[in-house]
């Protein structure tokens, strides 16, 4: 019997109740005065909130929480993929800012596609998803 099932079982599942989006995504990072001028200043995400070794950035609907972290939990790939509606003007942009990018723009099944990695070496992926018709 499923819980708060008041009929037993007899039950019939729908589709409510399920996610249905991303909220928030956290990074971890060693110095969140260096990670909030990457994020805001060149990734050009809006910051919401600063304080108690956190910040919150807002993407579109969804936030970005940066969260001030020991050194040995900071760096790598964090799984964070962006969309933009230019993956090239994105690239062009950080390049002219010193920013690293760990892969170029280059097509895959996401579509075009940019890797690039924060002060930390945190892995963040754009993605230019194609256009439908």
């Amino acid at each position: 019997m499923p819980l708060g099932d008041p009929k037993g079982a007899d039950f019939t599942y729908t589709d409510e109740g399920r996610p249905t989006g991303l909220v928030l995504a956290t990074v971890r990072v060693s110095s969140l005065d260096m990670a909030v001028e990457f994020y805001r200043d060149l990734i050009k995400l809006e910051l919401l909130h600063e304080g108690d070794g956190r910040a919150m950035l807002r993407c579109g609907p969804q936030i970005l929480l940066l969260k001030e972290s020991p050194p040995d939990w900071v760096g790598g790939d964090t799984g964070l993929v962006l969309s933009t509606d230019s993956i090239y003007e994105l690239h062009r942009r950080l390049v002219d800012e010193a920013v690293v990018f760990a892969q170029p723009p280059e097509r895959n099944e996401l579509g075009l596609t940019a890797v690039l990695s924060d002060d930390d070496g945190n892995l963040i992926t754009f993605v230019e998803l194609p256009s439908v018709p």
